[in-house]
C-alpha cells in the first residue's frame, strides 16, 4: 500500500518462538518486474521470548511502480 506520504509501504509483522530474547533485523525489498527499486529495513532490535511486533516500513516515492515486496529475516 502507500501512505498519505505517498510512499510505498509494506506492514511486517515479527513472532519471537523462542524462549530467550533476539536481537532481529529485517530487510525488505520493493520490486518492480522483479527488479529492487526500493529496500526498507526494521532494526536491528530487540524482541523478548514471544512477543510480536508489528510495523510500517517505508519504501520509495509512488512515482516508482511497484509490484511486490520481499522480506527476509537477516538476523538472527
Amino acid at each position: 500500500t502507500y501512505g498519505e506520504a505517498r510512499y510505498w509501504q509494506v506492514t511486517i509483522a515479527i513472532t519471537s518462538n523462542t524462549p530467550r530474547s533476539l536481537d532481529t533485523q529485517v530487510q525488505c525489498t520493493f520490486l518492480n518486474g522483479g527488479r529492487s527499486v526500493g529496500e526498507a529495513y526494521f532494526g536491528p532490535t530487540d524482541i523478548a521470548a514471544g512477543e510480536q511486533i508489528t510495523t510500517e516500513l517505508i519504501g520509495p516515492p509512488t512515482t516508482v511502480f511497484v509490484d511486490s515486496t520481499r522480506c527476509n529475516v537477516l538476523s538472527p
